[in-house]
């Protein structure tokens, strides 16, 4: 029965070799067929059996009683199966395997031989015009030995009730030996001959199988007592073998190439393997550490696979292979639209075609798909690529395999990542220059596979907004200084001219000389008066210097400390995280408690230098009180004195603005020269990648480079002509904006020192409402990016062709993405020259496919059959010649393996032929690509 499995090839048990109580020899099953059949199905059940190869010798007599007595509904339920039990026994395939002992020695044992049919071919035919025109020799009966017979049902029940009367003599006395237990041999020629001579009834529909466990990577096939045993692998489509490097070498790859392997033994040889059972304890679980999983159909066509796919369809080990996390799985996917069918559409874990003629849904299934499963994907793609959303639907769904569902346009969907690649967005993708655009996060994510190069970018942000604070600061602390210069430049002009005081005060001081030398005090203390005087003057002076530094200092009290919240709340232990947070908390308390209680000594000990120099003014005024007594009554010079003080503290004044615009000029010059520290710090930031990350790990055809850029055009745009006006300022100076290149750090550093003292003192005009905290803000931005490169013989990605490119990004994407999450891929043949579609991309969507679903819509047959797609969706519309059930559009689902002939009473074009079929019909060359599927390993 060729079975219709909706979701397509998936890897199943297979058990081939299970002997029935007509083996005749080793017979542990007794003679009731009730008892047989329900173990034989009930165990089948408990271990997933997909496949049972009904093994009996030299005849089909126990599958033909299983299939003509038992398999059906009535005696099933007779044996007490229940009918979710009978669907699932139905489901099962069930193949006739004869084993037959040849009349070949390989050194010294008797060699067998495995004839396994399809099931579809029926039991007369190898009965009648197989095994009925075979002879077997017979040997070990003296007086028989050499006799050849047809091997008819007689003649075969003739010769097992003697084998079966010898076999049980051995049994009850075991010292004997017999040396022919096995008394019947056949030729394999023979068999070869009789299955050759009638195409119409056997050809495609059986496979041979040689048994041999043992190492043959081991053999040495040069010498001529292996001779046989090569001819009889030679005409074998497979092996019965289960030893890892039996396997290994039967798929060539213990020699240099396959085709070495294929040279000497005709072709390769997949191993499959069974229980070999011949009790019921042994049925399905004997060797279950070397279980025969094959990824098919359940249908002889199906386990025809393995000889085309020899290496991928088959696997002898306990664990199924392939599995995937059931969160990175699309389960299925449905439309709520009454235009498209309503029935769920399934999809493999493994690769997906979506085939179809034009116009027929493959690509809004597949872009609806991308849209719900993953919306922030979709639409950075479609808007990279300039792809219009169009035709929207009124609703989608994606089930995922882990259960959970989600909704086109849903806010709550689970979040879950997938690639998606619109059709044609290879090639319109493109490098975007100083922008990053999709290639350069493509080549990104590739090297963030390195942990090495990820630990580095990880803090990469982190960084960054160091660098970014730091220039926050200075640009604020460059501006607080120029307007503490402007104010004390307005204080000093408004205060007066210093010269002009300067001489006023000397004028004073002769005049006041004048007088007192005319006054009854002598010159001697006339001049020690004016000298204690001065003394007093300038202690004042100091006291009101340290009163001022106090008030500074007290302000100095409050400190601000500042951490990166960010750090800690990304702290992933809890426990951990308050730690580290009541840390913070005591170490920034007491931090802010040191630093007050260090300032307040400090404002003390100025407090204390204050009341001693009032102490000193104390004492020196004491000193000259007398003096200042005789001198009291002149009143032309105490005014005059009066007068001296008080433009001596206005010179006092104007110097200590003075020296607090030197201060800030200084300041001035160490805020640019930190802003051009820093900003060459981004440099250095991002060079560091170059260090972080091997690049010759990756690929041996591919090669990377990362490289640290200047953004010229978008400093151009961004800062000179947004902030300057090219017809107002001179040319010299706006030539010199307009043509700057990044050299190196120094001559950088002193670029940007030098126009950001242009912008402070106007020195070049600005463009109307721009502010020089703006201009020089904008200046200062981070004007460097990684440009990452990636070389493909010899070219760099951005000199490439179209189609080179598009492989290569196809390749970056696929083959050396280590993420597992779903790819969805639209028409990839429109971007790639066949070449690369047979030689390379077939080859990393095999690979790939292995560790990740892929989803693809494709018309080319190397896609769909040369990277064995395990799930064919086949589209279409409704329309004239192209009928549909309900819908304007519908699709079905199956395995390449599945194969219907068209049937004409059947109006709907998607169910009155298989898969096989819509595949050479709908995809151009798939028969030549069927055929050469087929001829690859030379079968």
């Amino acid at each position: 029965m060729n079975k219709h499995c909706k979701k397509g090839s998936e890897w199943r048990k297979w058990d081939l070799h299970v002997h029935t109580p007509e083996s005749i020899l080793n017979n542990e099953f007794g003679a009731d067929w009730d008892v047989y059949v329900k173990q034989l199905f009930t165990r089948a059940l408990t271990n997933n059996i997909a496949a049972i190869g009904i093994t009996d010798y030299f005849t089909i007599d126990g599958y033909k009683k299983l299939k003509t007595e038992y398999l059906n509904d009535a005696k099933l339920k007779e044996l007490q199966f229940n009918d979710e039990q009978i669907k699932k026994i139905h489901q099962i395939l069930i193949v006739p395997n004869i084993e037959f002992r040849l009349d070949k020695l390989v050194q010294d044992n008797r060699v067998n031989f495995h004839v396994i049919f399809s099931d579809e071919v029926p039991i007369a035919d190898i009965e009648e015009n197989f095994l009925h025109r075979l002879h077997i020799i017979i040997q070990g009966i003296p007086q028989e030995a050499g006799e050849r017979r047809a091997l008819t049902k007689n003649n075969l029940t003739s010769l097992g009730q003697t084998l079966q009367d010898q076999h049980e003599n051995f049994r009850q006395h075991p010292s004997i030996l017999y040396t022919g237990m096995m008394n019947a041999v056949i030729s394999d020629d023979e068999i070869s001959k009789v299955l050759s001579e009638q195409p119409s009834l056997f050809k495609g529909k059986f496979l041979i199988a040689t048994p041999s466990d043992e190492d043959l990577s081991d053999v040495d096939w040069n010498n001529q007592g292996h001779l046989t045993r090569k001819i009889l692998i030679q005409k074998s489509d497979c092996l019965f073998a289960s030893n890892p490097n039996t396997v290994k070498w039967a798929l060539g790859k213990f020699g240099d190439t396959p085709q070495e392997y294929i040279n000497e033994f005709k072709s390769l040889k997949p191993c499959i393997w069974g229980s070999d059972s011949h009790t019921y304890d042994e049925m399905f679980v004997k060797n279950a550490n070397r279980l025969c999983w094959i990824k098919a159909d359940p249908t002889f066509e199906g386990l025809k696979q393995i000889i085309y796919e020899p290496d991928e369809r088959v696997h002898i080990g306990e664990i199924k292979p392939d599995e995937k996390k059931v969160y990175e799985v699309i389960d299925s996917v449905k439309f709520a639209d009454p235009v498209f069918t309503s029935e769920p559409i399934p999809c493999n874990q493994n690769l997906t075609a979506i085939i179809g003629g034009k116009s027929t849904g493959k690509s809004i299934l597949l872009r609806n798909t991308a849209k719900t499963a993953d919306i922030t994907e979709y639409n950075k793609r479609n808007a990279s690529a300039k792809i219009e959303d169009k035709k929207p639907i009124q609703g989608f769904q994606v089930m995922w395999k882990d259960g959970q569902i989600s909704n086109l346009g849903a806010e709550n969907n689970p979040a879950r990542k997938i690639i998606y690649i619109p059709q044609s967005y290879l090639n319109r993708v493109v490098d975007d220059g100083e922008d990053t655009g999709d290639i350069d996060e493509i080549i990104q994510d590739v090297l963030l596979q390195k942990e090495e190069f990820k630990a580095w970018f990880d803090s990469l942000n982190d960084r960054e907004k160091e660098i970014d604070s730091k220039v926050e600061l200075a640009i604020k602390n460059l501006f607080e200084n120029i307007g503490i210069l402007i104010d004390k430049n307005r204080q000093k002009k408004e205060l007066g001219d210093k010269d002009g005081i300067t001489k006023q005060i000397e004028k004073l001081k002769e005049e006041i000389k004048t007088l007192q030398e005319k006054s009854k005090v002598n010159k001697e203390d006339l001049d020690k008066y004016n000298a204690v005087n001065t003394e007093i003057k300038n202690k004042r002076a100091a006291i009101d210097t340290l009163t001022k530094d106090i008030s500074k200092l007290q302000s100095l009290k409050d400190i601000s400390i500042l951490v990166n919240e960010n750090l800690t709340e990304n702290i992933l232990n809890q426990t951990l995280k308050e730690d580290i947070e009541n840390l913070i908390t005591t170490k920034i308390k007491n931090y802010k408690e040191d630093w007050s209680s260090e300032i307040e000594n400090r404002v003390v000990a100025q407090q204390g230098r204050i009341q001693t120099l009032n102490a000193e003014i104390e004492a020196l005024e004491s000193s000259i009180k007398d003096l200042r007594d005789a001198l009291k009554d002149q009143n032309a010079l105490n005014e005059l004195i009066k007068q001296l003080e008080k433009e001596e503290k206005l010179l006092l004044e104007i110097a200590e603005i003075q020296k607090e615009a030197d201060s800030a000029r200084k300041l001035l010059e160490k805020n640019i020269k930190s802003l051009a520290d820093s900003n060459v710090e981004y440099y250095s930031l991002y060079l560091e990648a170059k260090n972080n990350v091997n690049l010759t790990q990756f690929d041996e055809d591919l090669s990377f480079d990362i490289i640290t850029k200047f953004k010229k055009e978008n400093f151009q745009e961004s800062f000179v002509q947004k902030s300057f006006d090219g017809r107002a300022t001179a040319s010299r100076d706006y030539d010199y904006l307009t043509k700057y290149e990044f050299e190196n750090p120094e001559a950088h550093k002193t670029f940007l020192i030098t126009e950001t003292k242009k912008i402070i003192t106007n020195n070049i005009p600005k463009r109307k409402g721009m502010t020089n905290k703006e201009a020089v803000t904008s200046l200062f931005k981070n004007w460097f990016m990684h440009d990452y490169k990636v070389t493909f013989q010899g070219d760099d990605i951005s000199d490439m062709s179209p189609g080179k490119k598009s492989f290569v990004l196809l390749r970056l994407l696929i083959d050396l993405d280590d993420s597992k999450c779903p790819i969805l891929i639209d028409q990839p043949e429109d971007d790639l020259d066949n070449r690369s579609i047979y030689n390379q991309v077939v080859k990393f969507l095999r690979k790939r496919k292995k560790t990740r679903q892929i989803i693809i819509v494709t018309h080319n047959p190397n896609l769909v059959l040369g990277a064995d797609a395990e799930l064919i969706v086949v589209a279409n519309q409704d329309g004239e010649g192209t009928k549909n059930k309900a819908h304007k559009f519908e699709y079905v689902s199956g395995s390449i393996e599945y194969s219907k002939a068209e049937d004409n009473a059947i109006a709907e074009v998607l169910h009155k032929r298989g898969i096989q079929e819509h595949i050479c019909d709908i995809l151009e060359g798939g028969p030549e690509a069927f055929d050469k599927r087929k001829k690859k390993y030379n079968f």
